[in-house]
This record gives structure tokens, C-alpha cells and sequence, in this order.
């Protein structure tokens, strides 16, 4: 029952971008098994022309495995690619269909604002939109320059990470150390052999 409630949902939210099911109709027959990380919970995704059906069971080995944290899943889902601050996420199996499914969900383009618009009017709906997205940018500048700041405190402030040029100088005084370890050793093995 439950997968029949998030099939009717995912088949409502492929209808505001019309051309998903051409792009899911390149993925018919195949099978994708989730599994939720640490739980029991698993179900199957089988992609065809008319959506995307969900199943609890099916008769055949999948095509794909995708294992990982909900989060992770749910990123994956969203953005069709792997988040690492998201959690980890595992794929087994055929990695041209993991390359598919990644690039569909990634390339589904969800027309919010027509599906809005159905229930409250055109106006409304973009200016709806309108929120959304200046929020949305708001947020982003934000958790940027949160990243920065804290970057940059860690680096100047509590001398815990180095700063750019301190990597360069350490990856080349590395680099050199490797050079003389190797020259010192035919150095030691042309010794021995003499």
C-alpha cells in the first residue's frame, strides 16, 4: 500500500516535466533495488514509459544496487548525484544504469510553479515561485559564506588547517623527499652489489 502511495506521488511529480517518460521509456525493463543503510527496508524501482513503478518484490536479480543513509538516498533522488556530506551511498552492479538513473534525476526538470498553478491561479503561483527561489538564493549565500568563515577560522584562527600555499610547500617538500629516498636506494643496491 505504501508503495502504491509513493508511485501515485513520483507519477504526479514526473507530470510536471513531460519529457521524463521518454527519458524513463531508455530505462524500461530494467530493475533497481534501493536499500536503506543499517535497516531492514529495501524496495524496487522498474522505470518504463509510463513512470516509475515501485515494488516491494520482484521475480528477477536486479540490474543495479543502490545502498546507503536516507539521506544519501534521498540526495541521489533529488539531485541524481552522490552528496558526500549527505551520507555514503554504494552502487553494485551495472554501472552504465547507475550513470542513467544518476543523469535522469539530475536532468528532471519539475515544473513547480504549472503544478501550483493548478490549485491557486497563475499569479499566485509565480509569485510563489518568485519566494522560493529568492529564499533559496539566500540560503545558498549564507551556507557559502558560513563554509568560508569557518575555513577560514580554522585556518587563521586556530592554526588547525594549513592554508594553500603551506599544502604546496609541504606536497613538493614530500615529492623531493621521495625523489632522494629512491636515488638513495639504487645508491644502496648498486653498493650491495658490487
Amino acid at each position: 500500500m505504501l508503495a502504491r502511495f509513493a508511485e501515485g506521488i513520483a507519477d504526479q511529480l514526473l507530470q510536471l516535466d513531460p519529457s521524463s517518460l521518454e527519458k524513463l521509456a531508455e530505462l524500461s525493463g530494467r530493475v533497481v533495488k534501493v536499500e536503506l543503510k543499517q535497516s531492514s527496508v529495501y524496495f524496487y524501482l522498474l522505470p518504463d514509459q509510463e513512470g516509475i513503478r515501485i515494488e516491494r518484490e520482484v521475480d528477477r536479480e536486479p540490474d543495479l544496487l543502490l545502498r546507503g543513509s536516507f539521506s544519501a538516498l534521498i540526495s541521489f533522488f533529488h539531485k541524481g548525484r552522490f552528496d558526500p556530506e549527505g551520507g555514503s551511498l554504494h552502487f553494485q552492479g551495472d554501472p552504465e544504469l547507475g550513470n542513467d538513473l544518476g543523469a535522469f534525476f539530475e536532468h528532471l526538470d519539475l515544473d513547480w510553479e504549472e503544478g501550483l498553478s493548478r490549485f491557486i491561479g497563475d499569479t499566485p503561483a509565480t509569485k510563489v515561485g518568485n519566494g522560493v527561489r529568492g529564499f533559496a538564493a539566500r540560503v545558498s549565500q549564507a551556507r557559502e559564506s558560513v563554509e568560508r568563515n569557518v575555513a577560514e577560522y580554522f585556518q587563521e584562527e586556530l592554526r588547525s588547517l594549513p592554508a594553500p600555499p603551506e599544502i604546496e610547500s609541504f606536497s613538493k617538500a614530500v615529492i623531493q623527499l621521495e625523489q632522494r629516498v629512491t636515488l638513495l636506494q639504487q645508491r644502496v643496491e648498486k653498493a650491495v652489489r658490487q
